[in-house]
């Protein structure tokens, strides 16, 4: 088995033990694919998570008594739909963070975990909006509502970690 297929199976494991969700993913995607996202959304992504998408096509669970998956990390070609849908919760309020803003997680309650580029050039950061800190309100500080979650990629991945949240 792979490094990624591993990383998602034991989180899997760790999060759905014996509640009848059963993990989905699709296989993974050519380099180039990946990159004509990237273009298409105007975001590079770290190198991690273009390795994780060369493996892993993103992953999600799938109920038995559903038809329908519930991803998680979002396939590829999601990506700008879900940003779109987080950028939507605040784009009228906090226009210039939701261009910076390019979300790939879906946590399926109003919630994305994605990158923010805070100032053009910055290194960006793994934040995930919190649609229940934001109050439609464009004085309020994006730092309410966008919560540094994980210091990099591979933290979502750690079982340790998450049990501290």
């Amino acid at each position: 088995m792979s490094y990624w297929i591993d990383k998602v199976k034991t989180l899997h494991e760790w999060a759905h033990q014996n509640d009848g969700y059963q993990l989905r993913f699709r296989d993974g995607r050519l380099l180039a694919e990946i990159k004509s996202v990237e273009a298409s959304i105007g975001f590079e992504f770290p190198s991690a998570v273009r390795a994780f998408y060369q493996e892993v096509d993103g992953f999600g669970v799938q109920h038995s008594s559903s038809e329908k998956i519930s991803w998680f990390v979002v396939p590829i070609d999601r990506i700008a739909t879900v940003t779109k849908k987080a950028r939507d919760w605040f784009r009228e309020t906090h226009p210039n963070e939701a261009e910076r803003f390019f979300a790939f997680i879906d946590w399926n309650c109003g919630e994305y975990t994605g990158y923010l580029v805070r100032q053009r050039g910055d290194h960006p950061t793994l934040v995930t909006f919190s649609h229940e800190e934001y109050e439609f309100d464009s004085n309020q500080n994006s730092d309410d509502f966008f919560e540094t979650s994980y210091d990099h990629f591979e933290e979502i991945f750690d079982t340790d970690s998450n049990c501290k949240q």
